[in-house]
């Protein structure tokens, strides 16, 4: 699939524009581009705590995993982005648990804030554990 409007936030629109076009709807905040990235993946690569978050209030899927790596946009979001973001995204569904082609999973990460993150991702992992009958 081809790079939507949403992918291309920082290369053709300013925030303010950007975060209208996530608000309109009208275009799939889960689309996959040809690397099998969304845009959600994107912007937790450039850091940007805002759009991730109207992009998940908008229903953007934090577990699809690009093809290149296998990284779900959760592994970037706890690489790059807030506390709060990664809040977000625990609260929309995220799994800690899914692995990428190497093995790395969001839990296996701490982000820039490891004291908060760390208990955070295992609580979630726990969850779903649980939720799939599986013991941690």
């Amino acid at each position: 699939m081809a790079r939507t409007p949403l992918h291309m936030y920082d290369m053709e629109y300013e925030i303010d524009e950007y975060l209208g076009l996530i608000a309109s709807g009208e275009h799939d905040v889960n689309a996959q581009d040809a690397d099998g990235k969304t845009p959600l993946h994107y912007a937790a690569e450039q850091g940007q705590s805002q759009i991730a978050l109207a992009l998940l209030d908008a229903g953007a899927d934090p577990n699809l995993q690009e093809k290149i790596h296998g990284n779900s946009a959760f592994v970037q979001v706890v690489s790059y982005c807030d506390v709060p973001t990664i809040k977000k995204a625990i609260a929309h569904g995220a799994d800690p648990t899914i692995a990428n082609h190497h093995g790395v999973r969001p839990m296996d990460l701490a982000g820039r804030h490891p004291e908060e993150v760390i208990p955070l991702l295992d609580e979630a992992a726990r969850a779903f554990l649980a939720k799939d009958g599986d013991t941690a």
